[in-house]
């Protein structure tokens, strides 16, 4: 333990004992805070990391969502353009009673 001179030169051991806690109490509050915060700040990192890949997820699903629609459109258009007339129906026979 450090001891500190009190007024007349004399080192009092209660100053430096007090000294020491108080420090202590506050390095170890500093420590506590700055822990505090690291956690804080990597939760924050991994939330923006996560929510990049979702967006990411989300846009890619949208692109492939719209070009399988653009094919399934194109495929019906196609289809009607060269669907077979229909065939005239014959007329109904009326029944004999």
């Amino acid at each position: 333990m450090k001891g500190r001179l009190c007024y007349k030169g004399r080192k009092s051991h209660f100053t430096g004992l007090d000294t020491l806690l108080v420090e202590n109490s506050r390095d170890t509050a500093r420590a506590r805070a700055d822990l505090r915060f690291k956690k804080q700040e990597e939760a924050a990192t991994v939330r923006q990391k996560a929510m990049a890949e979702y967006v990411a997820e989300s846009d890619a699903r949208k692109a492939k969502t719209d070009k399988l629609r653009a094919l399934r459109l194109a495929k019906e258009a196609e289809d009607l353009a060269n669907a077979p007339a229909a065939p005239a129906k014959k007329p109904a026979r009326a029944k004999k009673k």
